[in-house]
């Protein structure tokens, strides 16, 4: 059974998917325990997920935006920090409690050494 090569591109799709899924969880004040209970799998593979160790699959990754209300076209975007950029900026309630923004930062710099 051959397996896939792992190329720049692939994984780079794979991280952006990464990214907005923390991005989505954190900023709807979700952990990682709630989503996986949607998707009904352990919260370590939501980490998994969230660490590109683990592709989600289409079919979870439709389920979740189907039972969360999130828009499934933004995990095709090949630019997260766009994403939050235009979230900050239509929620400026947020900035007045930045934790949430900076837990999704300090997620993504882990994604990106991986």
């Amino acid at each position: 059974m051959s397996r896939r090569k792992k190329t720049f591109t692939n994984y780079e799709i794979n991280k952006n998917i990464a990214k907005i899924l923390v991005l989505h969880r954190v900023w709807n004040g979700l952990n990682q325990s709630r989503i996986a209970s949607d998707l009904r799998v352990s919260f370590q593979q939501i980490q998994k997920y969230e660490k590109c160790m683990n592709r989600i699959s289409a079919e979870n990754l439709i389920d979740i935006c189907k039972k969360r209300k999130w828009d499934i076209t933004l995990f095709m975007s090949d630019r997260p920090d766009t994403i939050l950029d235009e979230w900050r900026s239509n929620y400026p309630s947020l900035n007045q409690n930045p934790l949430r923004v900076h837990k999704i930062i300090k997620k993504w710099k882990e994604i990106d050494r991986v």
